[in-house]
């Protein structure tokens, strides 16, 4: 699960009678590569730079993989950053994610869409229709929520979740899976 708030996704799944591992850095994106600091920004590198770096979504699951660290099912949040992306590049992310984990099951957790913007529907969208070719995979519509529709869950910018938005986006998700049950 790649989350930003780790502390409030463990408690959700918690109270819910789930145990988790979460690997939590923000901002990263469903690709391979490292990203690194260099200077005031961080930049996306093919291997690590320094030991500041941290792996990538595809790169975190390959280690995952490869360790055995796999366990129930892999829930990967997906962010709004990634919403820009070409479709065929999220595609192949996608494709590129079953591919490592077999017939391992999959949770997709789509972004949210406050402000109102076609990029994060569509991109909701194309997640959502990949899963449904997808026998192992389901999808959580984090906007079809009413509180992933709640402008107080999200920072001045709109789009990235506040602390208490982390708090219900980890209650959507754990509650989700709950009744999936």
């Amino acid at each position: 699960l790649i989350v930003k708030h780790d502390d409030a996704y463990t408690e959700a799944f918690l109270r819910n009678n789930m145990t988790v591992r979460l690997d939590g850095a923000g901002s990263r994106s469903l690709r391979y590569g490292w990203l690194c600091p260099q200077g005031e920004r961080i930049v996306n590198s093919p291997e690590p730079t320094s030991p500041q770096c941290r792996r990538q979504g595809l790169e975190t699951v390959s280690w995952w993989v490869y360790t055995n660290q796999l366990r129930d099912e892999l829930i990967v949040a997906l962010g709004t950053n990634d919403a820009y992306r070409r479709s065929e590049d999220m595609l192949w992310s996608l494709n590129e994610l079953r591919r490592m984990l077999g017939e391992h099951p999959i949770v997709l957790v789509g972004t949210s869409i406050i402000p109102m913007r076609q990029a994060f529907t569509d991109w909701n969208t194309r997640a959502a229709n990949w899963c449904e070719q997808d026998n192992d995979c389901r999808f959580l519509d984090w906007a079809g929520d009413p509180a992933g529709q709640n402008p107080d869950h999200f920072t001045s910018d709109g789009v990235h979740p506040s602390t208490l938005g982390g708090l219900a986006r980890a209650e959507f998700i754990a509650r989700s899976l709950t009744r999936s049950q």
